[in-house]
């Protein structure tokens, strides 16, 4: 891309103030469609068999399920260097079982705060992970979605850009972790995610097309953005917790609000699967702007309601959070956090002299549920999942993700309750909770919040598939 930075520079460190994207815990899920093709004659009595369409998807490794919250450049001494940001990768395997070739359309979605602060690039991969060659440029959604400021550096005006049959060079956005196999290209762009009148019939929805290849053999890319309003969607908001001048682990409360949600699909002829073979890709995700992060309503009296263990809702009087406007409702449903040093035993539930990390998640009136935070597969990030009960036994829960080791890991409820009570007597009592000023540095009500750690958003990566081949399947005698 067009930024060349020069000099040299010390990194400087950075607060724990990090952004949570959740994966889809049953990323296995799949959705396929089919438009199976046939003939028929009236002269021939036998009918032609319809091939069997078998397409499906998984999601096999992810490197990590959190992005640090901070601007991929900064200012010095007169220019804009690049300090990076936590990358994302997901690796998925589109397999074709069936007797027909299909064209495969990877499929995201997730709330626009997330998808907005993103850069995306797909890319070829072998079955371990390790990315080929990229199979389209770097995509910064902000330059694809807003009107720009002059200034390359600086954030968008936050309005929706309408686009007229017009050429974006994708070489104009600025480099955020780009792979160095890319090829720039010219994106034809149309349309607009911005609110249409009302009555007036028109869609949120923003495509870029670009092609690969010339002549005859030149094909067409396809991203499709579209964008509506979701009533009370669910994300997690942390907030940092100490006790004494022990740093615990963030107690996240579980909430729903109203907010903006994308679906972006990536149609690429390059990810088609021919019958009876499989191929696999990595997303490449780069977070490229900070957002301030705030929460006024996490007061004391917040904090009250949560301790009194029922559901509550609330309207945000005053925000410092962009993603929350005063009088927004919000929905608070529960709260989790994480246990770490709980003792790994076996299945009789003797200690095995190991430690694991386990998520306790209590949605009010619902039973209080334990997940292994763990990876899924070797190299894998950590992130949550369920354990599964004992036949015979209240007290051990097992988690049966077999990695490359075969272990299968055990632990005992009685062993959480007595590490959580090790660590904190409260899981409220220790949150910290700090002034609130404005932007002048002045108390706002003389009121107190405490400090978001992370915010975690449900994201979703799927693929769809259709057949596009004309092969009936073989008749029978």
């Amino acid at each position: 891309m067009n930024e060349q930075m020069q000099k040299q520079f010390h990194r400087r460190q950075y607060p724990l103030v990090r952004y949570l994207g959740l994966l889809l815990a049953v990323a296995l899920l799949f959705t396929g469609v089919t438009f199976a093709r046939y003939a028929t004659n009236t002269n021939i009595p036998a009918s032609v068999g319809i091939a069997a369409f078998d397409a499906t998807y998984s999601i096999d490794r992810v490197n990590s399920t959190t992005f640090g919250n901070q601007d991929y450049y900064i200012e010095a001494n007169g220019t804009h260097v690049p300090i990076g940001t936590t990358a994302l990768s997901v690796q998925m395997t589109l397999k074709n079982d069936g007797d027909t070739d299909v064209a495969s359309t990877v499929i995201l979605s997730g709330p626009a705060e997330y998808w907005d602060n993103l850069a995306l690039q797909i890319a070829q991969s072998d079955k371990n992970g390790v990315a080929g060659m990229s199979l389209t440029p770097q995509l910064v959604l902000k330059d694809l979605l807003y009107e720009k400021t002059d200034s390359a550096h600086e954030a968008s005006d936050k309005e929706y850009k309408t686009w007229n049959n017009e050429g974006y060079d994708t070489g104009k956005s600025l480099d955020y972790g780009e792979r160095t196999d890319t090829v720039e290209k010219v994106l034809t762009m149309n349309g607009s995610l911005a609110k249409p009148q009302e009555g007036s019939g028109a869609s949120r929805e923003m495509t870029a097309t670009w092609q690969d290849g010339e002549g005859e053999n030149a094909v067409t890319n396809t991203l499709r953005i579209t964008a509506k309003e979701e009533e009370q969607q669910q994300y997690d908001v942390g907030f940092a917790r100490k006790d004494g001048s022990d740093i615990l682990p963030p107690v996240y409360v579980e909430c729903k609000k109203d907010m903006t949600v994308y679906t972006l699909e990536f149609t690429l002829p390059a990810l088609d699967v021919a019958k009876k073979t499989e191929q696999s890709l990595v997303l490449f995700l780069n977070w490229t702007t900070e957002i301030v992060n705030g929460s006024i309503s996490a007061n004391q009296d917040f904090w009250t309601k949560m301790e009194q263990g029922n559901s509550f809702n609330f309207q945000n009087k005053i925000s410092m959070d962009p993603t929350v406007a005063p009088g927004d409702t919000i929905t608070v449903l529960g709260y989790h956090y994480d246990v770490t040093g709980v003792p790994v035993v076996d299945e009789k539930g003797t200690e095995k002299g190991e430690t694991t990390t386990v998520r306790v998640r209590h949605i009010f009136g619902e039973k209080v549920e334990y997940q292994h935070v763990a990876s899924l597969n070797d190299n894998d990030g950590n992130y949550a999942h369920d354990f599964l009960e004992v036949e015979g036994s209240s007290d051990i829960l097992k988690c049966d993700n077999k990695l490359s080791s075969g272990n299968i890991t055990y632990v005992k409820i009685s062993d959480i309750e007595s590490a959580i009570e090790g660590s904190s007597s409260s899981v409220f009592d220790t949150v910290t909770l700090v002034p609130v000023v404005d932007e002048s540095g002045n108390d706002i009500e003389n009121s107190h919040h405490a400090p978001i750690y992370q915010r975690g958003f449900l994201v979703t990566f799927a693929a769809a598939f259709v057949q596009s081949s004309e092969v009936p399947a073989a008749q029978q005698p």
